[in-house]
């Protein structure tokens, strides 16, 4: 195993898990979900499996990724190693991950990012987008006349941070040379065309990524 356990299984069961900031991501991970309508998923770090178990309330067929068997998924795999490929026949056209990739090493997240292409024609991310030294700016507006709401956000760095691993995460987006535009550059040279973007307005901690692969 290339990386250590960093989060103790019986932190999923504490009640202040399930907070309401992190109530509201799951939920804008449900409605993207049902939207793209996907046939078979993969969740990789199930965590509490709440996302999973909802999944299935709603008729999605589900398997869960992690590569500590206490989790208890269904695939016991190292991410950052390409024992992943060996999913690829496993059919899935939709892969979630939600606050994981940070828990491997930025060269990793790359190399993970590719080896997902081979396994999925679409990804479902979420990524921490750190608010050290930054203020967020939401604004929404409704047109009635169209029945349109239209938003706009904004982060504001008047200081960043150069990130420290503390045991769980390797790299945050807007730390020092972690750049949201490096991110999103990075992510289509290896190979995926992002089609929506957006952070959590109600956490803006939590930024969304929605990628398809784009064939190169």
């Amino acid at each position: 195993m290339k990386y250590p356990v960093q989060v103790n299984k019986s932190y999923y069961s504490l009640k202040s898990y399930l907070a309401l900031k992190r109530l509201s991501t799951y939920c804008l991970l449900l409605l993207e979900i049902a939207s793209l309508n996907p046939k078979k998923i993969l969740e990789i770090g199930p965590g509490n499996h709440f996302l999973a178990k909802t999944l299935k309330l709603l008729n999605f067929k589900v398997k869960t990724l992690d590569f500590d068997p206490k989790v208890k998924p269904d695939y016991v795999m190292d991410i950052s190693t390409d024992e992943i490929l060996k999913l690829k026949k496993e059919g899935f056209d939709l892969i979630v991950a939600s606050q994981v990739l940070e828990h491997i090493k930025y060269k990793d997240f790359l190399k993970t990012l590719r080896n997902l292409r081979i396994i999925t024609p679409r990804l479902l991310l979420t990524l921490p987008y750190t608010r050290a030294g930054a203020m967020f700016l939401y604004l929404e507006f409704i047109i009635p006349l169209f029945k349109k709401r239209v938003s706009l956000q904004r982060e504001i760095y008047y200081k960043r941070k150069r990130h420290q691993f503390m045991g769980e995460h390797y790299w945050e987006i807007g730390k020092v040379n972690f750049s949201l535009g490096r991110v999103r550059k990075d992510i289509n040279k290896v190979g995926w065309k992002i089609i929506k973007s957006y952070f959590n307005r109600d956490h803006p901690y939590h930024y969304f990524l929605l990628l398809t692969n784009n064939g190169k």
